[in-house]
């Protein structure tokens, strides 16, 4: 019955149709939209491969291979993730196609869930809309870009809970809240802002959404408490700021994302019209304001992971945009005059959109790339010591190697102090104890300085115990 009432909608066919037979010219100007969007992403991961992605790659595919039980040596720490990733290893997905096909497709999903969603709560007009600004918006394409694939999970489900909202099918709320809560507890923050927002505006719902998301909560805890420890307990050890665990040294918090400036930068063709939708229908579409205000306080004063507060903010905005788009085409009136002036504001979303992926760089370059493939040269899980954090979750995910990295990863021997000793000590043996001090013991320690490291290197090799591999790989006899 669920899927007879939003998937299968006769009037979504309807649209389509008059699109191509009753509208050709818009029907054309909607395929060379994304014919054009379709060929910037193919352009760049064409290019760039393996590099086509940021900071989380190596991340994901290290765990996904520790928790399938791929690799020989070091235990995972509690990491949701591996209920879907498991899964997906046990129906035979390779890895390569759960990092990259599946991630693909949850993208493609968002676009057709937010569809679905906005196209209920307002018109098809609007969703039309929101959907070319969502797949052009330079916040959805870093979301890629940073490879955050829990979170890019969580805004799927997020998206299917709100449709299961509206149609008031509660054990889509409580299955929504046990996935996000499960894979990745950091998105139950605006999860819940918009689970209160529905409950604090639709006081007959308030009962079912109580309990439906109160299962879903209890179950999410039952199935990851120990991921859930592990982010509650730091809050009361070091504070609910970004700034205070950057300053702790446990980077994993601060949440890498576009600052608000940069974010700002990349909305300007849409932002008037958000903030003309968000002035004119703010009664109107009160959860989404609700949600979009708290949002932004959570911005504001700098909560962990607040950056990634953006991917949400984006979303509201792109919501009131839509319909304030719609209501331009009203003020119009013509349907050539609106064809004119969509035709043009599509070339520009598109021009934006391409120049912005055409002339982004990849995270690593070519010669740092190189360098990450040089750790094959060296016996299999050897202990491996990164001067930066930078290179560290590559060398993670693309070895088959125990990682040391500053203030990640699962060695924690060393504290700030100990790591800035390591750097810039011209005493070789003071970097004999703080080897002899690592989890692991080894007898034999590989350092990893990448281009961007360079300037250490001289200072290795002054030492009696390190010699060089290759250009990237010194080996430390220890012991």
């Amino acid at each position: 019955m669920l899927e007879h009432k939003f998937i299968l909608n006769k009037n979504f066919y309807r649209f389509l149709r008059k699109l191509l037979t009753r509208l050709p010219s818009l029907g054309a100007l909607f395929y060379l939209f994304l014919f054009g969007f379709g060929l910037f992403w193919v352009w760049y991961v064409g290019s760039h491969g393996d590099r086509s992605f940021g900071y989380d790659v190596g991340l994901y595919r290290h765990f996904i291979l520790g928790y399938g039980g791929l690799l020989a040596h070091d235990p995972v720490v509690p990491f949701g993730f591996s209920f879907f990733s498991n899964l997906l290893l046990a129906l035979n997905f390779s890895v390569d196609g759960i990092m990259y096909g599946w991630f693909v497709g949850f993208f493609l999903g968002i676009v057709f869930l937010f569809f679905v969603y906005v196209k209920k709560r307002t018109e098809m007009t609007v969703a039309f809309f929101g959907c070319l600004l969502l797949m052009t918006s330079i916040t959805f394409f870093e979301l890629a870009w940073w490879y955050y694939y829990r979170q890019v999970l969580a805004l799927f489900t997020i998206l299917f809970m709100l449709i299961g909202l509206e149609y008031q099918r509660w054990w889509i709320v409580t299955l929504s809240v046990v996935i996000v809560g499960t894979i990745h507890p950091l998105s139950f923050v605006p999860l819940a802002l918009l689970l209160f927002s529905y409950f604090f505006l639709h006081s007959t719902r308030r009962r079912s959404i109580l309990v439906s998301a109160g299962v879903g909560f209890f179950l999410a805890l039952l199935f990851n408490w120990g991921e859930w420890i592990g982010y509650i307990t730091p809050l009361f050890s070091v504070g609910i700021t970004s700034n205070a665990f950057l300053e702790s040294g446990k980077q994993e918090f601060t949440g890498q994302f576009l600052d608000p400036i940069q974010f700002l930068s990349t909305t300007y063709l849409y932002l008037p019209f958000a903030l003309y939708g968000v002035g004119r229908y703010v009664k109107k579409y009160l959860e989404w304001s609700v949600f979009l205000l708290t949002s932004l306080l959570l911005l504001f004063f700098g909560v962990v992971f607040a950056h990634r507060m953006l991917v949400y903010v984006n979303l509201s905005l792109i919501i009131f945009a839509a319909i304030g788009l719609r209501d331009a085409c009203r003020w119009l009136g013509s349907k050539r005059i609106i064809l004119f002036f969509s035709g043009i504001y599509v070339i520009f979303l598109l021009i934006q959109y391409g120049w912005y992926v055409t002339t982004k760089e990849p995270y690593l370059t070519q010669e740092e790339w190189v360098a990450v493939q040089e750790l094959h040269q060296i016996p299999a899980q050897q202990t491996v010591i990164v001067l930066s954090s930078y290179y560290a979750p590559w060398l993670y995910g693309f070895s088959d190697h125990y990682i040391v990295a500053p203030g990640m990863l699962d060695d924690r021997s060393w504290s700030y102090h100990d790591w800035v000793s390591f750097w810039y000590s011209k005493d070789g043996t003071s970097r004999l104890e703080l080897f002899q001090r690592l989890q692991r013991q080894p007898e034999v320690v590989y350092l990893f300085i990448g281009p961007r490291d360079e300037k250490f290197r001289h200072s290795f090799l002054s030492t009696s115990y390190c010699t060089p591999i290759t250009m990237s790989l010194l080996r430390c006899e220890i012991r």
